[in-house]
């Protein structure tokens, strides 16, 4: 007897379905209120994301930490919204993990989803292929511009230091858990680290990526990819 196939959920879809495996997944995505045109508010860069006019996060409770993840980076771009649509997907959703603030009003700590947006934003409006980067190099730094809340947490460049990377489980770099497929492709869950400035200073001393390297190893050790601001840096300068 032939056996029916059912056919694969859409993207979004199979997005839910694999956070809601890592916690208890929050019906309520975070989203930002559609601005009149494309500005600067609060610090923040309102662009349209690959598919939607402006990217929603979605929210995972774990127990002591908050995992929030994009909702939006894998799909693919509508040309509706972006006049110059590239040649390549992001295949990809950032994530922050940080603490619980034990509030279940607000759970997540009011600087996560500024710095996600912030992140993200710079990644479309830049066309950076972040994927394509890390098959080749498998971790970097990124600088992020800097979002309320983390006025301590600036590198004498002026951003934010973010490391990326790191894989969400295992050990291995470069074997990112993935999300969902399209068309046999993945879609990565890639964690974003907060870097102490110390942390992204002492990175950005070379041209290489051997000391973002040696963070990815000495995080590895420890508390990996999770983010918090009540810890010193990992390097003494």
């Amino acid at each position: 007897m032939e056996r029916a196939f059912a056919p694969p959920l859409p993207l979004a879809e199979q997005r839910a379905a694999s956070l809601a495996k890592l916690g208890k997944l929050d019906e309520r995505p975070i989203a930002r209120l559609a601005p009149m045109r494309t500005a600067s508010r609060d610090g923040l860069e309102l662009v349209p994301w690959p598919a939607q006019p402006l990217g929603r996060l979605r929210v995972v409770h774990r127990g002591a930490t908050v995992l929030v993840v994009t909702d939006g980076l894998s799909d693919p771009w509508d040309p509706s919204l972006h006049h110059d649509v590239p040649n390549f997907r992001y295949w990809l959703e950032l994530a922050i993990e940080a603490p619980a603030t034990g509030d279940p009003a607000a759970p997540v700590p009011p600087w996560v989803a500024p710095l996600l947006w912030s992140a993200s934003n710079w990644l479309v409006t830049q066309r950076f292929d972040l994927r394509a980067r890390l098959k080749h190099h498998l971790c970097l730094t990124l600088g992020v511009m800097p979002v309320p809340g983390l006025e301590g947490w600036v590198s004498r460049a002026g951003v934010h230091g973010t490391l990326v990377g790191l894989p969400f489980s295992g050990e291995t770099l470069g074997a990112h858990a993935v999300l969902a497929r399209d068309a046999g492709d993945p879609v990565w869950i890639l964690p974003i680290k907060l870097l102490h400035p110390a942390e992204y200073d002492w990175a950005m001393g070379v041209r290489d990526a051997s000391r973002a390297t040696w963070l990815v190893q000495a995080f590895l050790m420890n508390e990996r990819h999770l983010s918090r601001l009540d810890r010193a840096p990992i390097i003494t300068t």
